[in-house]
């Protein structure tokens, strides 16, 4: 928590406390000193950025002008560092990319609508390898793959220490995807918004697309199915608890758990009891028309795409490991030494496990990194409803 840019602090953090109120946000913004140099509170970008900063360490809401402090948050509940704001640093790039997967897709001679997942987008624009979604489970798996990636004779590591060694670098694996296809996602979102904003495409993000998988289905919910869907997942959400006991409000609140995975299996059956689809998953829906189209390819940088492709690789492997949201790791609870000095402390709270150099390496080389003689991957579209070319 750095002063940077009207950043939050410790030291504003610890002047507040539950319950407090401020009748406006300049009352707010004198008691934490965070006014301009010409003395007056932050506007527009800069206090939209402190207030969502703030929101990470203090829960308040807003009762007109006022705000009220509902709670600090546990060192536990803090929410994960905002995403990067220079989301556009790969925008160029990518709208290079992405255009060249549409375009091999189209016939010429009409519009086209398909589902894109960020699963496959990702792999498609080499932001990632084949590897990335199943890393962290395989660290599970297979004694022998265990011990390829990580380098170890089993024969040289007690079995207790081994186990132990795989559960943690498995954790670690799976919060360093998390925090990756985060940051990730936000930079190809950027790169839609623009070819969006020149008309080149049409397309929405669906947080739930409906999918059958026999016959193959790809449906957008309607109204109605959005409002019982929502409520289903509301409900789901709150069957877990965060380790202060705090109902989860969010799947950050399941993750910091250690229980996504068991969030995500309820999810499931929990929808094919409702819905007559087998299940459903967050996608892009795009529209394009060829003609348009070309005008993003037209205006995008030329280069061989085997060459921009394995660029935009190269940039994802030297760019993720710099990224403080990266580097800092999965929060772990551990004994809390001033406890034992000051009984009204927590006897125990949560730490973040900072991934070290080699760690974040391996992770790159086993997850990122595509290597330099293989092709560009498919694009894998689903199209909308049963249709396909």
């Amino acid at each position: 928590m750095e002063q940077n840019n009207y950043n939050v602090t410790q030291n504003m953090v610890n002047k507040l406390s539950d319950g407090q109120k401020f009748s406006n946000f300049l009352e707010l913004s004198t008691y934490l000193n965070i006014l301009n140099k010409s003395g007056k509170p932050l506007g527009g970008n800069s206090k939209k950025h402190f207030l969502e900063e703030l929101n990470r360490f203090v829960e308040f809401k807003k009762e007109g002008k006022r705000f009220v402090i509902v709670k600090i948050r546990p060192d536990n509940e803090v929410l994960p560092p905002l995403p990067t704001r220079n989301k556009g640093k790969f925008s160029l790039r990518l709208q290079n990319q992405i255009a060249y997967h549409l375009l091999k897709e189209c016939d010429g001679s009409s519009w086209m609508e398909f589902f894109w997942t960020p699963t496959a987008i990702l792999r498609a624009c080499g932001m990632t390898n084949k590897n990335f979604y199943q890393y962290s489970e395989d660290l599970h798996g297979e004694d022998t793959f265990w011990a390829e990636i990580v380098g170890t004779p089993l024969e040289s590591v007690a079995r207790e220490q081994m186990d132990e060694f795989r559960e943690n670098l498995a954790a670690d694996a799976e919060t360093f995807q998390q925090c990756t296809k985060s940051t990730m996602v936000g930079y190809i979102e950027s790169a839609l918004k623009s070819m969006a904003k020149n008309k080149e495409i049409f397309f929405e993000d669906c947080p739930a697309v409906f999918i059958n998988h026999d016959p193959e289905e790809y449906h957008i919910p309607s109204e109605d199915q959005k409002a019982i869907y929502m409520k289903m997942y509301t409900n789901v959400l709150h069957e877990f608890y965060t380790s202060s006991g705090r109902v989860c409000q969010s799947e950050q609140d399941v993750f910091l758990t250690g229980r996504l995975h068991e969030f995500y299996e309820e999810l499931d059956n929990r929808f094919k009891e409702i819905f007559t689809y087998d299940l459903a998953r967050p996608m892009y829906h795009i529209t394009i028309e060829p003609n348009s189209l070309k005008r993003s390819a037209a205006r995008t940088e030329y280069k061989l795409q085997q060459q921009s492709f394995h660029e935009m690789n190269d940039a994802m492997c030297e760019n993720i490991p710099t990224l403080s949201t990266v580097r800092r790791g999965r929060a772990v609870l551990e004994e809390n030494p001033e406890y034992y000095n000051d009984a009204s402390q927590p006897p125990f709270r949560f730490v973040h496990r900072q991934l070290s150099d080699e760690v974040l390496q391996l992770f790159i080389d086993g997850m990122i990194r595509v290597p330099a003689n293989s092709g560009i991957p498919r694009a894998g579209f689903k199209w909308y409803g049963s249709y396909k070319r």
